[in-house]
């Protein structure tokens, strides 16, 4: 379609905005409305009928999500400011969830895919106040109104196995040595803003706006996650100016992809309100570190992956992100609060779980000597460590594999010690270690060791031994094919020369 449907319906909306005038009567004949007022009249009923359509499309494309309508029980609400020092893996579950008389139907989760929610809004009684379900207030300045609500947590809640507090124990380089960027080198996390928004589309683009921005940060010895929701589109002046004035007191901005979707979707919003993004220089995008340290053990990195991986949680009665501009739509529709609790829990479980990711990821580079207790993610830190030039650090993490780890972990930390020792032209070492690597089947170890024999042993007899052992590992196999090439023609030139 040339226009997407929230644009559709947004303009819509604006034009629903002009309302007819009652017309009056005199002496009990209705006098009837001049010209101006007939045409406001046709254009607000047209309006009205086009709206209704348009709404009953989003409720056809609702009814063809619906998937089995598997029943899920709700879970018992928890307080926001976890003064209990305990999070305990449903982070911020509470936002006033509870007793709110609501009856969902969910889909059925399909594999290992996220739940596919087909939400029902079947609620009883009338409309809820968003903010009075939240606990949030309704910001008044002379750009407008907006919600603003504020979920603090202590420093030392737990979040599944790691704590908030780990943002201290980094030091100051932690952020440069995880990302090998300069721009991090002096990473002070009191002076971090941790974003993430929720948006109106998926895609992103000029016509999608973000609807919910939460900024989480660090104030004395709690961590705050401040959100602003604009209720109406006409809200959005308010909420942006807001935001503005209050990122402007941090250095730096951390999210999870950020860089590809919340940063550009910010700066194209602010544009749109003469404002300009100016929190860019300086960014922590954790996707690609959380890549970086965890994805050699996980199917995915994705946040909520990471939270299950690393961190040790499952969230509860969670919406699924694709659901969510659906969601937003259908509360402008029937402006009602209790439509939106949950998108807010998700937003407010991002952030919380940002930081606590990002405190998880520092510390880990932070602490000589202390290494992770998966073998892979040693694996990991040593190749973070080592791109760092943190050379004694990367190769304690190799040795730690090499000597006690088993399986491919252990074949990847030999290899990666063997070529350090080649590079400083260690060759009893590098020998060593190529031996090491090959005696468990590394087709990568056979060529090295060829190599050395051939070139720098001039054994040519043991050097056509291993191209032998070699091949009887890689013939036949297509991810082997380079190799296996390369151990043909050094068998043809290691036969000439015996």
């Amino acid at each position: 379609m040339a226009r997407s449907l929230q644009d559709r319906l947004r303009e819509v909306q604006e034009r629903g905005r002009v309302e007819p005038r009652a017309s009056s009567s005199l002496g009990g004949v209705a006098s009837s409305p001049p010209p101006n007022e007939l045409l406001a009249m046709t254009n607000h009923e047209s309006a009205s009928s086009l709206k209704a359509r348009l709404q009953a499309l989003i409720e056809q494309q609702v009814r063809s999500r619906r998937n089995g309508g598997a029943e899920v029980e709700r879970p018992a609400s928890v307080e926001l400011d976890s003064a209990d020092s305990g999070i305990g893996g449903r982070i911020g579950g509470g936002i006033g969830r509870g007793g709110l008389g609501v009856s969902r139907a969910w889909g059925r989760v399909e594999g290992a895919q996220a739940a596919r929610i087909a939400d029902v809004y079947d609620f009883e009684g009338p409309p809820e106040d968003l903010a009075a379900l939240i606990g949030g207030e309704v910001v008044e300045s002379i750009h407008g109104q907006f919600l603003l609500r504020d979920a603090v947590y202590r420093l030392d809640a737990r979040v599944g196995r790691t704590s908030l507090e780990k943002l201290f124990n980094a030091l100051p380089d932690a952020a440069r040595i995880l990302t090998a960027s300069v721009d991090l080198e002096d990473f002070d996390p009191r002076k971090a803003a941790f974003i993430d928004t929720e948006t109106t589309g998926l895609s992103g683009g000029a016509g999608t706006a973000a609807f919910l921005v939460a900024v989480g940060f660090i104030e004395g010895d709690t961590f705050i996650v401040r959100q602003y929701f604009m209720r109406d589109f006409h809200e959005e002046k308010a909420l942006i100016r807001a935001v503005e004035r209050d990122l402007e007191r941090f250095d730096t901005i951390v999210s999870f992809n950020g860089k590809q979707f919340d940063v550009p979707l910010l700066e194209s919003r602010f544009r749109m309100q003469r404002r300009v993004f100016r929190q860019t220089a300086r960014h922590l995008d954790m996707l690609h570190p959380g890549r970086r340290l965890w994805k050699a053990r996980l199917e995915s990195c994705s946040l909520q992956s990471l939270e299950r991986g690393v961190l040790g949680f499952h969230r509860e009665d969670d919406i699924p992100g694709a659901f969510i501009p659906e969601r937003y739509f259908e509360y402008l529709r029937r402006k009602d609060g209790r439509l939106m609790v949950q998108v807010l829990e998700h937003n407010l479980q991002d952030i919380v779980s940002l930081a606590a990711l990002t405190g998880e990821a520092l510390a880990m580079v932070s602490e000589p000597g202390a290494l992770p207790e998966d073998a892979f993610d040693i694996l990991s830190l040593g190749r973070i460590l080592e791109r760092a030039d943190l050379d004694e650090r990367s190769e304690e993490a190799y040795r730690a594999i090499a000597e006690t780890g088993t399986g491919r972990a252990r074949v990847d930390a030999t290899v990666r010690l063997a070529y350090r020792a080649k590079a400083r032209k260690n060759h009893d070492e590098a020998e060593r270690l190529w031996r090491a690597a090959a005696s468990l089947a590394s087709a990568v170890a056979h060529r090295e060791l060829a190599m050395l024999l051939e070139h720098t042993r001039k054994d040519q007899a043991a050097a056509l031994r291993i191209v032998d052992d070699g091949l009887d590992l890689v013939t036949g196999r297509s991810d082997f094919a380079s190799i296996e090439d390369d151990f043909l023609k050094r068998r043809a030139r290691l036969t000439r020369k015996l």
